[in-house]
């Protein structure tokens, strides 16, 4: 088969033709139909993002949409040609311990997650790509002449994990810091699906906040301008009783989460599932007198990604809002550099 090998770290992806992946016992093989690229990818390529990185060379790539091809003996509930969508989210859980985890294809998120990198390490750059039958959920098949957009469950299911972490209810209010961003405009289009009374939406590209305030009549957007008092004024003035706020933030700096915390109501939940890498002052006796929550949200739990699938299928999240640029696997190093380009629902989709 053909797939974009990473051979040297900070150089180009090479296409070589390697043998397809046999499925493990507990595994799944899918041919690919299309994966998702994230608009980092060049700093995890560069060894800029990357935390444990899996052995040189490797196959890179995240989640994806494809056909099941095969499956392991100890699988079950699969079919050869089921249309499915595989995440890379592996977990090893195992009972006393804290959970080993890595992402497929990405790196390793845990100190003792390198023999699941080994197992695991290749991912869906390729036109097969293995993963645990765990990681792996159906889609209706009517929706296959779908799966370019569909690709976005990548960045969907981290949107949804993150609300159903804050313990999202219809009726709600909803702050995103970060809206212009991928996880912070899909936490906005699947809250306003499932009922969100208002979106407030934080962020500082002006024409990007333009595109997502005009998704839906129940969003109001707000230009951060730096200066954390000025900001969090402005933000009281357009609301000052958030039920939740979803942290989507990758700024240097801690000034937009300040601000987004200083919203919150009575018994408030604040999901950072961002990449601030800024100490974050919060004050004890606010969080302790209004009872407050903030919780962390990295992935999302088992289930997410099948009760996100049946919201897409019945019609309830509208994937027509996602803005789908497709690349072929040959073309794969301008995805990489068109990739930080793509803000708000836009998504970059390999289709090998």
């Amino acid at each position: 088969m053909k797939a974009a090998r990473l051979e040297t770290l900070g150089e180009p992806l090479v296409i070589r033709d390697i043998p397809a992946p046999e499925a493990h016992s507990d595994g799944v093989v899918v041919r690919v139909l299309s994966s998702h690229m994230m608009s980092y990818t060049n700093e995890v390529f560069s060894g800029d993002a990357a935390r444990i990185a899996p052995p040189i060379p490797y196959t890179p790539g995240l989640s994806a949409v494809g056909i099941v091809e095969q499956f392991g003996k100890d699988v079950v509930g699969f079919e050869e040609g089921d249309f499915v969508f595989c995440n890379p989210h592996v977990v090893d859980d195992a009972p006393g311990r804290d959970p080993e985890q890595i992402l497929i294809g990405w790196f390793g998120l845990t100190p003792g997650a390198g023999p699941l990198l080994d197992k695991w390490k290749n991912g869906s750059f390729a036109e097969y790509a293995g993963y645990p039958a765990q990681c792996v959920a159906k889609i209706d098949p009517s929706l296959k002449d779908q799966h370019g957009s569909l690709a976005h469950l990548n960045i969907l299911t981290v949107a949804y994990g993150a609300l159903l972490k804050g313990s999202w209810q219809p009726g709600m209010t909803l702050v995103v810091n970060g809206i212009t961003g991928n996880i912070g405009a899909s936490t906005a289009m699947i809250a306003l699906a499932l009922g969100a009374k208002k979106v407030i939406g934080l962020g500082r590209d002006k024409a990007v906040l333009d595109d997502v305030e005009r998704i839906d009549s129940r969003i109001t957007c707000l230009r951060l301008i730096g200066d954390t008092e000025a900001d969090l004024d402005a933000l009281l003035q357009v609301e000052s009783r958030a039920d939740i706020c979803v942290d989507a933030s990758a700024a240097p700096d801690s000034s937009s989460t300040e601000v987004a915390l200083g919203c919150l109501a009575y018994a408030g939940c604040a999901v950072w599932v961002g990449g601030v890498r800024a100490p974050i002052p919060v004050s004890y006796s606010n969080v302790l007198i209004k009872e407050l929550k903030i919780v962390g949200s990295y992935m999302y739990n088992p289930d997410c990604p099948a009760r996100l699938i049946q919201l897409i299928e019945s019609g309830v999240l509208d994937m027509s809002l996602i803005d789908t640029r497709v690349f072929s696997l040959e073309d794969i190093n301008r995805a990489i550099d068109h990739a930080p380009d793509c803000k708000g629902l836009s998504s970059v989709v390999i289709q090998p």
